[in-house]
């Protein structure tokens, strides 16, 4: 699509917004005594991930990887403007030749490693390249090794995802694999890859776990024994204040690992709008606590959710998103994760009026 020759292109706008924001701030001229243009040195923030970015996020599929073509990901990029990339490494899925225990290699890549790459030319190229990681849970294969690293239901059965295919045992925010286990991965990552930082995909955990860490955490700090959905609110009210302490444990033991190998590398993830905030009661994180341990924030803003039935969000939605992200914490990038359509309308696009009206909203909001 071109511009009209008297419209600014949005990259044009990019620029002499980003010129003046790490440069010089204007204030009115009634602002000081003189009546005159006061032009203020801004103090530069320090590390990269805390200057305006333009991330390209791809979540491949696993077939993906036989075709991987690392050369055309860093040319798109190029032309897109784009400063940094986050891509699959692992978890559920590895997209490097993992050794570690639990490790589920891609089948479809072979011999190849295809974290290492795109991360090697991401680094020939200047584009920094955030590695995303995944410890919600595992393929049954990898569970049956390691049993007493996962979740459990109060009956004894372990705890399944219901929403992937194939079904995933669950971790959990106290286990092995969410705390050990991810340490050793996110460092294997951290020293061998060319990686500038950690994207921490599906970081919430809901339900009530019943494994052996969890039953000891919560003994220790109420006394009393595990609830389940039967019990009173009292007592599943106590539980959620629980959790919200082993989730912000969680999230900060993540985040030193990842800081240990320098304050430049950064840690984050998004976590789901403000609008969804009821999902603060199944996980026990939400944008208040999740701001003290990312070093940037990031929501989900999508102009056409991923559903069966097609609904289109209100065209301020971004905005009022980023605004409210710099309102929480105004020392840090406000970023949105958007992408067309969601997930399940592969052939259906988002208007282009709309679409351009979303954009810029969420831009003009900063």
């Amino acid at each position: 699509m071109k511009h009209q020759s008297h419209s600014p292109s949005r990259r044009n706008f990019l620029q002499s917004s980003l010129t003046l924001a790490g440069g010089l701030s204007v204030l009115p001229a009634d602002a000081n005594p003189d009546h005159k243009l006061a032009i203020i040195p801004k103090i530069q923030k320090g590390h990269w991930y805390q200057k305006p970015l333009r991330i390209l996020q791809t979540v491949l599929r696993e077939s993906d990887a036989g075709k991987y073509d690392a050369r055309s990901v860093v040319n798109y990029m190029q032309k897109a403007h784009c400063n940094v990339l986050v891509v699959n490494a692992g978890g559920i899925v590895d997209f490097f030749q993992n050794p570690l225990p639990a490790s589920n290699i891609n089948p479809f890549m072979g011999s190849r490693d295809i974290l290492k790459e795109i991360t090697d030319l991401c680094k020939t190229a200047g584009i920094r390249v955030i590695a995303r990681v995944d410890f919600r849970g595992v393929e049954e294969h990898v569970y049956n090794k390691y049993l007493n690293w996962f979740s459990y239901n109060s009956d004894g059965s372990p705890m399944q995802l219901n929403y992937t295919r194939p079904k995933l045992y669950a971790s959990c925010y106290t286990g092995y694999y969410r705390n050990e286990h991810a340490i050793d991965f996110l460092k294997y990552l951290l020293t061998h890859y060319a990686i500038d930082g950690i994207w921490h995909n599906s970081i919430g955990v809901g339900g009530i776990c019943h494994c052996d860490n969890c039953k000891a955490s919560w003994h220790r700090f109420s006394g009393r024994e595990m609830p389940t959905q039967d019990s009173s609110s009292e007592l599943q009210d106590a539980y959620m204040q629980w959790k919200s302490k082993v989730a912000d444990e969680h999230m900060e033991t993540m985040k030193n690992t990842v800081k240990s190998f320098g304050d430049d590398k950064v840690y984050t993830a998004e976590i789901f709008s403000m609008f969804e905030a009821g999902q603060r009661i199944h996980s026990g994180i939400d944008l208040y606590n999740a701001r003290d341990h990312f070093d940037f924030m990031v929501s989900v803003a999508f102009l056409t959710e991923n559903s069966d039935r097609i609904h289109y969000e209100d065209l301020s939605y971004a905005g009022t998103i980023i605004r409210f992200l710099k309102s929480i914490a105004p020392q840090k990038e406000a970023i949105i994760l958007y992408g067309g359509n969601g997930t399940a309308h592969r052939y259906v696009m988002d208007p282009s009026e709309d679409l351009k009206v979303w954009l810029w909203q969420a831009l003009a909001a900063g």
